[in-house]
């Protein structure tokens, strides 16, 4: 009679404790040596799982490291990137950018000195056209 005493204050003491822990955990669960099973199962699985991410992202990454350093400017893109110089690249274009150089998105590409994208004719108003988009605005407001 007096293990039965003792075992059951043991369990309830466990209880207690559990309840203290873990508020949310319904404790007739967490004494089911079935659910307790299941739940060590589970924690191995999600462990194992967390494992086999981590490994297939730096997979992943040593594979995009490899793939830019064979482009051209890959090496200095990485070098850069590595250093922070976050102002010097084009993250988009994966490229070294020149100074004053922004990203257009309508045109997917990198453009000096760019100054807008022009609706109108569908192109980038950059160094290389500043001039000629000049005059077609003062033909077309004349």
């Amino acid at each position: 009679g007096d293990v039965g005493i003792a075992a059951g204050g043991f369990a309830e003491a466990s209880a207690r404790s559990l309840c203290e822990l873990q508020p949310l955990v319904d404790t007739r669960l967490a004494l089911d040596p079935e659910m307790t099973a299941q739940q060590e199962q589970l924690r191995c699985a999600s462990f194992e799982l967390g494992q086999r991410v981590v490994k297939t992202g730096e997979e992943l990454g040593r594979e995009r490291v490899a793939a830019l350093e064979e482009e051209p400017g890959g090496s200095e893109y990485l070098e850069l990137l590595d250093k922070g110089s976050f102002k010097h690249i084009c993250v988009v274009c994966r490229a070294v950018k020149e100074p004053r150089s922004h990203h257009c998105k309508e045109c997917g590409r990198c453009i000096r000195r760019l100054d807008h994208h022009c609706p109108w004719i569908d192109n980038c108003v950059g160094l290389g056209n500043q001039r000629v988009f000049f005059c077609f605005l003062v033909a077309l407001l004349s």
